[in-house]
């Protein structure tokens, strides 16, 4: 019992972790991506597409170099942004309640407790196994993904959401096959293929942030998650036949005479052919 709970217990403490950094970050009222270009402004006097170059007069070298100048400070402090065409200077505001994450907290807390009743139900049944380790791995990931704006500052917070999320399709396509039959193969690949992009964006996350003088390695970070995200739809749709193969039964195979071969199995542009036309005039007359 204790085996099936402290996971779930270490998976609600991350997403209260999650909720207490992303409600303790100062409001901005501008956000700011890769290459510190700001991509969305909410209030102040600084545009969209505008590219940060300066904090508090002094240089800044990388978007990491920005966000942990930035966003370690505490609400309430001022801060002067300088861009190609302007000095601003903002104060950080109090961040307001995350509502959404505390929605996916709760969500998470319902999802790992199905999971804990599953394997007490049925502890050796594999399909209970598989559906707690997607209860625990998705409810990381449900909340980290509302937050993780918030977290880049956070290393520990951040690179638990990471794992969570290059673990995520290999986890969900073994929950959907383990509901139907073959397919094992491209799990396997799935998975190497996380794996190897979970080395990449590790890797390139550690460069990131103890060189922070260039965008360089967190470029790498951005591709590697990008193209962890197109596995989704694969996970998908390799994992939707299978499940479905057991609810959904298989088309009668054709038969030799005329009436299996022309019903339910060929089309009605089928049936009017001249091949099988002959064939229905062949077997009436006998």
């Amino acid at each position: 019992m204790r085996r099936h709970v402290l996971p779930a217990v270490l998976a609600i403490a991350y997403a209260v972790a999650v909720v207490i950094a992303a409600w303790r970050a100062p409001d901005k009222g501008f956000q700011a991506f890769l290459g510190r270009r700001i991509v969305h402004v909410e209030r102040g006097a600084l545009h969209e597409g505008e590219v940060i170059e300066r904090i508090d007069g002094a240089p800044v070298a990388s978007t990491l170099d920005y966000a942990f100048r930035v966003l370690g400070r505490a609400p309430g402090e001022t801060v002067r942004i300088g861009t190609h065409e302007h000095d601003e200077t903002i104060v950080l505001a109090a961040s307001e309640p995350p509502w959404w994450s505390f929605v996916a907290t709760l969500l998470a807390a319902v999802l790992l407790g199905a999971g804990i009743v599953a394997r007490r139900a049925r502890p050796d049944d594999a399909h209970a196994r598989r559906f707690f380790r997607a209860a625990f791995v998705y409810a990381i990931v449900f909340v980290g993904a509302l937050s993780w704006t918030k977290l880049i500052v956070h290393p520990v917070l951040a690179v638990g959401f990471l794992l969570a999320l290059f673990a995520g399709p290999g986890v969900a396509l073994d929950l959907a096959l383990g509901l139907g039959t073959g397919g094992r193969r491209a799990q396997r690949v799935l998975m190497a293929l996380s794996a190897g992009l979970a080395v990449v964006c590790g890797v390139a996350l550690v460069r990131a942030v103890t060189d922070r003088s260039s965008d360089g390695a967190l470029a790498w970070v951005v591709a590697a998650s990008r193209r962890r995200s197109r596995c989704c739809p694969c996970t998908r749709s390799s994992g939707c036949g299978p499940s479905c193969a057991r609810i959904v039964p298989r088309p009668a195979r054709r038969r030799r005479s005329c009436g299996g071969w022309c019903s339910g199995t060929r089309s009605a542009r089928s049936r009017s052919s001249p091949q099988c036309r002959s064939r229905s005039r062949g077997s009436t007359g006998s």
